[in-house]
């Protein structure tokens, strides 16, 4: 993740940095940070980054005028994540206009910080499925992989596995179930109790087992083998 800071106040700016990288250390989040104190600056490479934490008061030009310019061009493919940082609690509702997607008081920083990061990281895994892709947690590092590719999912020990088409895989510490829920409109159905196939990557079928795309033949868990049978016939003559 690619995070902007800008602000004019030198002393703040780098404590905040220094809070957010052991923020992002200790929630082993994958970041880079880097520290503007002009808005003109940031305004030529916004585009650079995931999120901006923007102050609101700046000479020359403040964190309103900013995100009016950033505004304008949201038809972009990718516009940041705004957070404004402000000393001024009363400018919180006037922040609220200008469309950011959060705000932080510069009085409130430790404890609003997470706060921030647990909306945003739902936002991003909401958006990702809309554009048909998915955030998955590989190694601490967060990484958006295409639904399209996912041949299926099973567990391992802790891990959920994310197998693809090409062979590679993605483990997350975390539940099947989680994301069988999440994933319920993509294709997916339960062959057993920690396994999830795409249905459009089924080969072969048989009443105990069916083969996938990637090479793979799994075998079909006795009380899910009436669902799976249904739920494969039914597509097969959906897609007649």
């Amino acid at each position: 993740m690619r995070i902007a800071i800008c602000d004019d106040d030198n002393n703040f700016i780098n404590k905040f940095n220094r809070v957010l990288r052991e923020f992002c250390l200790s929630n082993n989040i994958e970041c880079t940070t880097n520290k503007f104190t002009s808005g003109r600056e940031l305004l030529d490479c916004y585009l650079d980054y995931d999120i901006i934490f923007l102050d609101i008061y700046m000479p020359k030009i403040n964190g309103f005028t900013i995100a009016d310019k950033i505004n304008e061009k949201s038809n972009e493919v990718k516009t940041p994540y705004i957070v404004f940082i402000t000393s001024h609690d009363n400018l919180v509702w006037d922040a609220q206009k200008k469309r950011p997607f959060y705000f932080i008081r510069k009085s409130k920083v430790d404890s609003e910080l997470s706060d921030v990061f647990a909306l945003l990281m739902k936002e991003i895994n909401r958006k990702t499925q809309t554009l048909n892709h998915y955030l998955v947690k590989d190694s601490g590092r967060y990484i958006h992989i295409n639904i399209d590719n996912i041949c299926y999912i099973d567990r391992e020990g802790n891990y959920t596995v994310f197998h693809m088409i090409d062979g590679g895989e993605y483990r997350e510490r975390s539940k099947v179930e989680i994301h069988r829920k999440k994933l319920s409109n993509y294709g997916f159905i339960q062959i057993a109790k920690c396994c999830l196939v795409r249905i459009d990557k089924i080969t072969e079928f048989s009443n105990d087992e069916l083969k996938l795309e990637c090479g793979i033949t799994l075998p079909i868990s006795g009380s899910f083998k009436k669902q799976v049978s249904d739920d494969y016939f039914k597509y097969i003559s959906d897609t007649l």
